[in-house]
């Protein structure tokens, strides 16, 4: 079924559930090469009725038919009463003169049909009536600013850390059966809740990273993404392509940058992942990569006009819990510098030899 802009634009629960190459999509693992991934990623009007009939869809899957002509007509006449369409009948024998292609689309569309009427009995009214329809997602949108980390806790049990300037959206609560969906910019860790029927799914850069029950954390800036697994197993993803795509295993991580898939490699636990216990660590780093990462950590701006930024550095160090001017003391001594705390501004000065 060809689809208009227009015409899918439109498109309600009942539309979704007739339409065979969304449900094709859906039973295929939702390739992201299939035009239906673009579809719903720009027209957010249309995500509650495709996430609903998504819902239903996976609670069935297609059987080689096992009834008889009769029975597949009956069926097929209640699909259309369930969802107010004009009755039609099918000729048995042109269905028996079809070929087993055909038949299974029949049995595919016979099983969603039953879902259908299911629902319409079971909820305090049918689709006709809008009570399903009424249902709403509400998306939860929090974001970070430098010097702040945020926790989050899911409806689903999972635990979200999000590092300084960082932006994450997820649905407020997730319905049986429902993949879970998480849209990140910047860096968060994820312990994720264990549910084999609930796929967790994070998009961030140009990647997707699948997860059933696991930990692992995403840093995604500016034309780079890095995937780190601690526990479990992820699947990650491409989002231009559905053939592209990388298992970790922990303790990998894999490096995207600029829609360069870069070789998996391990990682340092430390470096990576330690800033989700309050712990900043510091491995060879220069001073510009120190000013920086202390700027985003607590929130201030570093004013090194009289500092000679060119000066070498190789600092290595950790702290845990600490403040601003205990970590810029520490530091200082070992790179011999000085500093002067003016509210959000840090004038940094060499060192005077006394």
């Amino acid at each position: 079924m060809k689809i208009s802009k227009h015409k899918y634009s439109n498109y309600t629960l009942a539309d979704f559930l007739q339409d065979e190459s969304f449900i094709d999509w859906v039973l295929n693992d939702k390739p992201v090469s299939n035009p239906w991934f673009d579809r719903l990623n720009n027209d957010e009007s249309i995500v509650r009725h495709a996430l609903q009939a998504e819902t239903l869809i996976r609670k069935i899957k297609p059987l080689k038919p096992v009834f008889d002509d009769s029975r597949v007509e009956r069926l097929k006449l209640r699909i259309d009463e369930s969802i107010d369409k004009k009755e039609s009948s099918l000729d048995s024998r042109q269905l028996s003169s079809k070929s087993y292609n055909y038949y299974y689309g029949v049995s595919v569309a016979a099983c969603i049909a039953f879902i259908i009427i299911l629902t319409f009995f079971l909820l305090p009214g049918n689709l006709s009536n809008g009570n399903f329809e009424s249902q709403t997602i509400t998306w939860v949108k929090k974001s970070t600013k430098d010097g702040q980390r945020l926790t989050l806790f899911l409806t689903d049990g999972s635990k979200i850390k999000l590092n300084s300037r960082s932006e994450i959206q997820y649905q407020q609560s997730f319905n049986e059966n429902e993949v879970r969906l998480i849209k990140l910019k910047g860096e968060a860790f994820f312990e994720v809740a264990e549910d084999s029927t609930r796929p967790f799914r994070v998009y961030a850069g140009s990647t997707i990273t699948e997860a059933l029950g696991t930990s692992f954390n995403i840093k995604s800036e500016v034309n780079q993404t890095g995937i780190s697994l601690v526990t479990g197993k992820v699947k990650v993803s491409d989002l231009q392509t559905s053939k592209r795509n990388e298992i970790l295993i922990p303790g990998n991580k894999l490096l995207v940058i600029s829609d360069s898939w870069k070789s998996i490699s391990e990682f340092d636990f430390d470096e990576e992942i330690a800033w989700k216990d309050e712990v900043l660590v510091f491995k060879n780093a220069d001073s510009q990569e120190v000013f920086s990462r202390l700027s985003k950590w607590f929130g201030v701006k570093f004013n090194l006009s009289e500092y000679d930024n060119q000066i070498t550095w190789n600092y290595t160090g950790k702290f845990k819990n600490q403040t601003l001017k205990s970590v810029l003391t520490s530091i200082g001594y070992s790179e011999k510098f000085e500093f002067k705390i003016d509210d959000k501004e840090i004038i940094i000065k060499p060192m005077e030899n006394k």
